[in-house]
């Protein structure tokens, strides 16, 4: 078993001879051989104990009893008790996340305090089956079907290569005492109803149930790491970032085989399923649609999809006053000014640039984003007045960025669209005087 435990460390390169571990240790039957195997390779490593106060004196026991397993060893150890109970009903978790929850913030601290480099967990490898049945059962892609990784960021699974059975025959040769925890019987948590009930049935539908699966998973290993290879070829051909989208043109989108399957590779860092994937597609595409993640936004506009970070709709009211300089808002930076004098020609040079009759305006103007219902008598129409949206869609502005507009209102009535038109009531003519100046600059 050590020989096995050396070759599978050096297979995945888990450690280096310099490396301080701290296991992870429940003093359950895998835990208590984690750390007989650490101690019999000579590899430097101490011991952390998480109470959950969950079983009342068994849970103290335990406690103890890893304490005094320390001590044999004469490593270090490190102990806490959590109130973990309260935790899950506080935040709304089951048991199991709270726990999980704490114990890693906990083990992180410790190994941030005390300089380890790595965590060691005593899962193994029906751990690895119970995982992969659990995550069919509740549906899954291909990185649900691999299993436990031997590696995850700090945490290492060093046991992956034994099976339960393989560890209990080992303790039990080696006279190594352990603890039980009476909970793992039970079958209202879900992976217990797997081990307990589901995977004894599907033994007798193949012994060798454990053997079977460990090919499996690295076949599907192999298969993962094709997919990832395809994908990101997939998302450096097609995805055009544009200054703070991506953009992803049909064209080429359709011409891709399995376009469908790597898109959601693609898109899955920015929060969306295969399930995402395939509501964009069916029945078909569609123009105008916007498809939401938690995180960002997806828009069907004429021969793409948009791909933005969601911004949440606020209103900003600022009040805007003839001494007031500049103004920041989460895309632009506006800038205004009181000229006395204008050359009239700049103000006809770009659609970010506003001049307006200081006289014929009511401070505090207040800016904002704009509503629904909103109008404006635009500049150029002879003081008809037209909706704020309509005015944006003769822009061609794409759905997701109208939300973005801010307008410029005086008394009630919209002077500027940013970045679009001004009123005709508020323009400068022969007669004005004092120009009010308006430049909007992005962000970058």
């Amino acid at each position: 078993m050590v020989k096995r435990f050396l070759d599978f460390i050096r297979l995945h390169k888990l450690y280096h001879k310099d490396d301080k571990i701290l296991l992870a240790v429940s003093g359950g039957v895998d835990s208590v051989v984690m750390c007989h195997l650490f101690n019999a390779a000579k590899l430097s490593f101490a011991i952390a104990h998480v109470n959950f106060g969950l079983r009342g004196q068994d849970s103290d026991d335990d406690a103890n009893f890893v304490e005094t397993l320390a001590h044999q060893y004469q490593i270090a150890f490190y102990s806490t008790t959590m109130a973990t109970a309260e935790v899950a009903q506080e935040n709304g978790w089951s048991i199991q996340m709270a726990a999980r929850e704490l114990r890693y913030a906990w083990f992180y601290q410790l190994l941030q305090e005390h300089n380890y480099t790595y965590i060691a967990t005593a899962h193994h490898h029906n751990d690895s089956i119970e995982t992969v049945i659990l995550n069919l059962t509740k549906g899954t892609g291909i990185a649900g079907l691999h299993g436990i990784l031997p590696r995850n960021e700090k945490i290492t699974r060093p046991l992956l290569f034994a099976t339960k059975d393989e560890i209990m025959a080992y303790a039990l040769q080696c006279n190594l005492p352990w603890r039980e925890d009476i909970s793992n019987v039970s079958n209202k948590y879900q992976r217990n109803l797997i081990r307990n009930e589901v995977i004894p049935l599907l033994k007798k539908i193949n012994p060798s149930l454990e053997a079977t699966f460990k090919t499996t998973l690295e076949k599907l290993n192999y298969i993962e790491q094709l997919y990832h290879q395809e994908v990101e070829k997939f998302t450096k051909r097609l995805f055009v970032v544009s200054k703070d989208e991506i953009h992803i043109y049909f064209t080429e989108l359709k011409s891709t085989p399995n376009h469908q399957i790597l898109l959601a590779g693609a898109l899955a860092p920015f929060g969306y399923s295969f399930t995402s994937v395939k509501n964009i597609f069916e029945p078909e595409l569609q123009q105008g649609k916007t498809y939401l993640s938690k995180t960002h936004q997806i828009v069907s506009d004429h021969e793409k999809l948009i791909l933005f970070t969601r911004k949440n709709p606020q209103h900003i009211y600022e009040e805007i006053y003839d001494w007031t300089e500049l103004i920041q808002t989460p895309l632009e930076t506006i800038e205004f000014r009181i000229l006395e004098h204008l050359d009239l020609n700049v103000i006809k040079l770009e659609r970010s640039i506003a001049c307006l009759d200081y006289k014929k305006l009511t401070f505090p103007l207040v800016l904002r984003n704009w509503q629904h219902g909103d109008r404006i008598d635009p500049f150029g129409l002879n003081g008809l007045q037209k909706n704020v949206s309509d005015l944006l869609n003769d822009y061609k502005v794409p759905s997701h960025k109208k939300q973005e507009v801010l307008v410029l209102e005086s008394n009630g009535n919209i002077a500027w669209v940013v970045g679009y038109r001004i009123a005709e009531k508020f323009k400068v003519d022969t007669t004005t005087q004092r120009y009010f100046f308006g430049k909007a600059h992005e962000n970058d």
